[in-house]
């Protein structure tokens, strides 16, 4: 509940435009395949152009949907559930696809001094995104001690708290 755009995507009126999104892009994808006459076409770069944005949007659709359903919300929602055979097997799949460690003990740390005494990037490196990376050279991870991690987890416990308790105000 952290973030403003969860309660919206995993509501049933957000999986329902993913899957309406989803079904235009394949369906444009098509249509342009079957109905659409090549000919018209001026240069064959055009094709390739299209076919390109068409085949990326398809992609990019797919990746939003394994992301949806990869997510923690989805393994919370298969939990809330309760046990039996089919939700079981999906909430054990998605614990090894998506097995990894969710804390690096680390924390990054923005050099302000270092990157301040840098000039200013010149223009032609904005438009290529290379001023990102030049930013991202001050960033440094260092690792927390016990006493932070401590109070860290402590704010968030409180935050979870309020946000409970202001949900239960709601109901």
């Amino acid at each position: 509940m952290l973030y403003t755009k969860a309660p919206l995507i995993y509501s049933r009126g957000g999986i329902i435009l993913r899957c309406i999104s989803s079904l235009l892009s394949v369906t444009a994808f098509i249509t342009f395949q079957v109905k659409i006459d090549k000919h018209d076409y001026s240069t064959t770069t055009d094709l390739a152009i299209t076919y390109l944005l068409f085949a990326t949007a398809v992609f990019l659709e797919f990746y939003a949907f394994s992301c949806l359903v990869l997510s923690d919300w989805t393994v919370i929602w298969l939990i809330d559930e309760g046990e039996n055979a089919l939700t079981g097997a999906i909430y054990s799949l998605i614990r090894k696809l998506t097995r990894s460690e969710r804390w690096s003990r680390s924390i990054s740390q923005y050099n302000l001094i270092s990157s301040s005494f840098e000039s200013e990037p010149h223009r032609c490196l904005e438009l290529l995104g290379i001023d990102e990376m030049k930013r991202q050279m001050h960033v440094d991870r260092k690792d927390l001690n016990g006493e932070l991690q401590g109070l860290i987890f402590e704010h968030l416990r409180e935050k979870a708290q309020k946000i409970k308790e202001d949900l239960n105000m709601l109901i």
